[in-house]
């Protein structure tokens, strides 16, 4: 039915809205009916006397067909057009000219993608300066119970920015007892601290727990951190370089 009433109303040259102009129509049309008639429904709107309830309803029908056409017309006619061509071009009220806010919009993405390749070159440049204050320990699992380490073994891994690019170095320690294991450790802590790095900040030594090393090394390491003047975490997880 809508498509109908569509095809058998003449084109004004597409400036006004049909879509919008039916549907409003309708909708004040029938909310007309609905409040009017509700309205003479109770005690405190009256009939007047004399008048029949079909010329009633019949009256009220074509006032809510008027209210719904004005409404249907004024939802039809465009708004803000300026210069009649539903103001796209003309700049009237505001509005941009063809292609203005267009270009504006293309250079400030341009932009914004120049800063944040600037920031990431920035943020990649510290972490590859950052990445030398890292001193790894990460072990390799007993094989009669790989949820522990190995005994006296571990893997000691170091990183260093050579050319602009960071290299990663692992030191594989394994020894036939706690004293010589836990010395070999602390060599190569001291060898590592004391050695020129590109960053400032404090040196860190982390303790990766899986396979588990045990809480007596755990606590060897962070004294051992702490008498190298180093920062000292634990990551419950495998070992994960900091390279990537």
């Amino acid at each position: 039915m809508h498509t109908l009433l569509i095809n058998m109303i003449p084109d004004f040259g597409g400036s006004f809205n049909w879509d919008a102009a039916i549907f409003v129509g309708a909708v004040v049309l029938g909310g007309s009916l609905l409040v009017i008639n509700g309205a003479l429904a109770t005690p405190f709107v009256a009939v007047q006397k004399g008048k029949t309830l079909r010329g009633t309803l019949i009256a009220v029908t074509i006032i809510s067909t008027v209210v719904g056409a004005v409404g249907g017309a004024a939802a039809g006619f465009p708004r803000g057009t300026g210069s009649g061509q539903g103001g796209t071009s003309s700049g009237v009220d505001g509005g941009p000219k063809d292609g203005e806010g267009e270009n504006e919009g293309l250079q400030g993405t341009g932009k914004t993608e120049e800063n944040n390749a600037n920031d990431q070159t920035a943020a990649g440049a510290i972490k590859r300066q950052e990445i030398e204050h890292f001193f790894d320990i990460h072990f390799r699992p007993e094989p009669s119970n790989p949820k522990v380490m190995a005994n006296y073994t571990a893997i000691i891994t170091t990183y260093k920015l050579q050319d602009g690019e960071i290299v990663q170095s692992d030191e594989e320690i394994v020894k036939t007892s706690g004293t010589s294991f836990m010395n070999a450790i602390e060599g190569e802590l001291k060898r590592w601290v004391k050695r020129k790095r590109s960053t400032s900040k404090k040196p860190l030594m982390r303790v990766f727990l899986q396979p588990d090393p045990g809480r007596g090394y755990r606590d060897q390491w962070s004294e051992m951190a702490k008498k190298w003047n180093a920062d000292y975490t634990e990551e419950n997880t495998e070992f994960v370089s900091a390279k990537k």
